[in-house]
């Protein structure tokens, strides 16, 4: 950017079209899960998207689940929970934990494998 602004070439950097873009597309989702690392500018861009659904008449996508690590969960009930733990640490937990939520996803076998592979890993 700073070469491009050296070059003469100007930037329009609008973070309210960013943010209307973000409200635009939780309008298009009838529910929504939300995993968040600690509190800053992404979170709250995606709290005024949140808010701002309901000024552009669009639907304000049901909050299915919130999970936020080091940061206030967005809404609120059993579906909305904030942890204060590493990231590190939790994290990995929690995408393997919502992975295996996914039909199917456990029992499935790698593309890769052969019969031979498939019948040796069960025995």
């Amino acid at each position: 950017m700073v070469t491009a602004r050296a070059q003469g070439i100007r930037l329009r950097l609008d973070a309210t079209d960013d943010v209307e873009a973000l409200a635009r597309l939780f309008g298009a989702w009838p529910r929504l899960g939300a995993l968040r690392l600690g509190a800053g500018l992404a979170a709250a861009t995606l709290r005024q998207a949140w808010e701002l659904t309901a000024s552009l008449a669009l639907e304000t996508p049901a909050l299915s689940g919130s999970v936020a690590l080091g940061a206030p969960a967005i809404g609120s009930g059993e579906h909305a929970i904030s942890v204060q733990a590493d990231a590190t640490l939790a994290l990995p937990l929690l995408v393997t934990g919502l992975a295996q939520r996914i039909p199917g996803a456990r029992h499935r076998q790698p593309a890769f494998a052969t019969q031979a592979e498939r019948e040796t890993a069960l025995t």
